[in-house]
């Protein structure tokens, strides 16, 4: 079983990730807040990481580079965002995700991508 931690400000998409990852067999950590997205990152506990870029009282950017320079982490980092206009996908991975993905999200999609990063699939996938 992987940890996942999301973080996204959208009480739906959280829910929606951490029922559909966790009927995947993951372990989810979600948060939608810089201060608490901070709090969790620092655990250093996670195998994968699902961040939005527009979140309410700060952004996703900050964190990565946070993520990255500050904790000098190296957990996967996946970023989620309906802001994905080219020079904001090519600035993420600038700042050290290794995927991008665009919302609205195709949960199946999503599912396989997370199986990738993780190594873990759904008992049922073949």
């Amino acid at each position: 079983m992987s940890r996942i931690l999301v973080i996204d400000d959208d009480p739906m998409v959280r829910r929606v990730l951490s029922m559909l990852l966790g009927s995947a067999g993951h372990s989810v950590d979600a948060v939608g807040r810089v201060d608490a997205g901070r709090e969790m990152l620092a655990t250093g506990s996670h195998d994968l990481v699902l961040l939005d870029l527009n979140l309410r009282d700060g952004n996703g950017f900050d964190l990565l580079t946070y993520a990255r320079e500050d904790l000098r982490l190296t957990v996967p980092v996946i970023i989620f965002s309906g802001m994905q206009q080219e020079a904001n996908v090519l600035r993420g991975l600038g700042h050290g995700a290794v995927d991008f993905v665009a919302k609205p999200f195709d949960p199946q999609a999503v599912v396989d991508l997370v199986a990738r990063w993780t190594g873990v699939r759904h008992a049922s996938d073949p």
